[in-house]
């Protein structure tokens, strides 16, 4: 049996569709909260090139908002996400003003009651 090229795009096709398909299962919440505070450091420490830093953060923010979505999240950091994650260009300012409210956000509770 031979592919004509339409049988051969289906195939193309197929195989550029699958591995999205697997990509879009939301990471857990708690994951996702980890991952964007891993990237929110990295902002601020510049730890890498900005255009570098600009993916992370805003790779982080996409799977935060769908793990929100995902979990049925409504809180300030979930609607952070979704500014962020739905902002072009993301400027160097809102870079670091994202991250550090990240943290802010994100801090642990124990560490909130200590600063009171």
């Amino acid at each position: 049996m031979t592919l004509r090229p339409l049988g051969l795009a289906w195939l193309a096709a197929g195989l550029l569709i699958a591995p999205a398909a697997r990509a879009a299962t939301p990471i857990p919440y708690t994951e996702a909260v980890a991952n964007s505070r891993t990237t929110a450091h990295m902002v601020l420490d510049k730890v890498a090139a900005e255009s570098c830093l600009r993916g992370r953060l805003n790779r982080a923010m996409i799977k935060l908002s769908d793990s929100c979505a995902a979990q049925g999240e409504r809180s300030e950091l979930c609607r952070l996400a979704d500014k962020v994650a739905a902002t072009t260009p993301i400027t160097p300012d809102l870079m670091v003003e994202a991250s550090q409210r990240i943290l802010q956000l994100t801090e642990p509770v124990a560490a909130q009651a200590g600063t009171r």
